[in-house]
């Protein structure tokens, strides 16, 4: 509603994030190559024992102790080289092996590009909203992330068949299907407000203008709350929180 202008083309965007992107991935695939390998293997073999290997077996931050005490140190230095949060705390769960470091590694190449100036706060915005969207599609569940679809013998092929999306490629595609809405003088003339409902309305009661649209986000749980909300916050936040529950 207020942006000066769309994001990039797929193919400007790649030829900005795809080195950088490819140097965080290189580490990755060198460093957590047994998961790959497992990964490959039940891609392969469409075994349901070779996919709860690769899968909801792989070691993360909830029940690994060195992934966990790694996971602190990375929470104090969240911008430390490799990118790996989404590697260390949900490959094999909601996504693949592979799609995890490919997420990090776009998270990687977009902090990079925004702060040698590649990008500036509003394409990066457009980018985070871009990589939620791919996230919607090859995430492994019913549709919304309130919890992961378990292995077993009568889901193999809905597993198999959104482990096999790439991050890369569903990013890429999203960002050449968004774009802001009506024209940019229009749009220039908007404001957007952010913040508790009730300091809103307190402060813009004697606005001159009077909101147009407004999206209220109604209280709700902690458990609501983890189990619909955390995986796309902690994706763009970005900074090593702890696995609970």
């Amino acid at each position: 509603f207020c942006s000066k202008y769309g994001p990039m083309s797929s193919e400007n965007v790649k030829q900005i994030l795809e080195k950088p992107f490819q140097r965080n991935l290189r580490i990755l695939q060198d460093r957590f190559a047994s998961y790959l390998r497992k990964e490959e293997k039940y891609l392969l073999t469409q075994n349901l024992e070779d996919i709860i290997s690769g899968n909801t077996k792989l070691p993360y931050v909830g029940n690994d102790s060195k992934l966990e005490q790694e996971r602190k140190r990375l929470a104090q230095k969240p911008n430390t080289f490799p990118y790996r949060m989404a590697t260390i705390t949900y490959a094999g769960s909601f996504f693949g092996a592979m799609q995890s470091m490919e997420l990090d590694s776009l998270r990687y190449a977009m902090d990079i590009a925004e702060t040698n100036g590649s990008i500036d706060k509003q394409q990066k915005d457009w980018f985070m909203i871009a990589l939620g969207k791919a996230l919607s599609r090859i995430n492994n569940s019913t549709g919304q992330f309130a919890q992961y679809i378990k292995p077993n013998e009568n889901n193999l092929d809905i597993i198999i068949k959104k482990r096999r999306k790439s991050t890369w490629n569903e990013f890429l595609s999203a960002l050449d299907s968004i774009s802001p809405i009506g024209t940019p003088d229009w749009r220039s003339k908007n404001q957007a407000f952010q913040k508790d409902a009730i300091s809103l309305l307190s402060e813009i009661v004697n606005h001159k203008s009077k909101p147009a649209i407004v999206y209220a986000d109604p209280p709700y749980s902690e458990a609501q709350y983890s189990r619909y909300y955390h995986i796309l916050d902690t994706l763009v936040d970005y900074r090593y929180p702890p696995a609970k529950g």
